[in-house]
């Protein structure tokens, strides 16, 4: 076991260590959502329902909530940012223009059932 000691290794270099090793796994991690299809979606659905691009302020107490939410997808962007690039948010505003595609298809298809259903 002594030879894996090193007198030069301290508490330092082993938090150093953990942290690429999480920031290696998370860049895996977003690598991967935004890949496939359905972590684009989920991706997307997430920075659009928790008020990435949205004021959180609502003039009382709800504010404080609504920025705890924002915070979270604030910290998600950056992210993406910090460990894929300029390719990570090329890939993100993929993933929302097909967002807003699917959602502008489906009020499409509403509109044309209820006026289906009205005639």
């Amino acid at each position: 076991m002594g030879k894996y000691y090193r007198s030069n290794y301290d508490g330092q270099d082993r938090q150093r260590f953990v942290r690429q090793a999480i920031a290696d796994k998370d860049k895996a991690a977003l690598e991967t959502l935004l890949k496939i299809e359905e972590g684009r979606w989920f991706i997307a659905r997430l920075l659009k329902n928790e008020g990435l691009t949205t004021s959180a302020f609502t003039g009382n107490s709800a504010t404080f909530f609504n920025e705890g939410r924002r915070s979270v997808v604030v910290d998600i962007y950056a992210n993406i940012k910090r460990l894929l690039g300029v390719q990570g948010i090329r890939q993100l505003h993929s993933a929302q223009e097909e967002l807003m595609e699917f959602e502008e298809k489906a009020l499409k298809l509403a509109e044309a059932k209820e006026a289906d259903d009205g005639q």
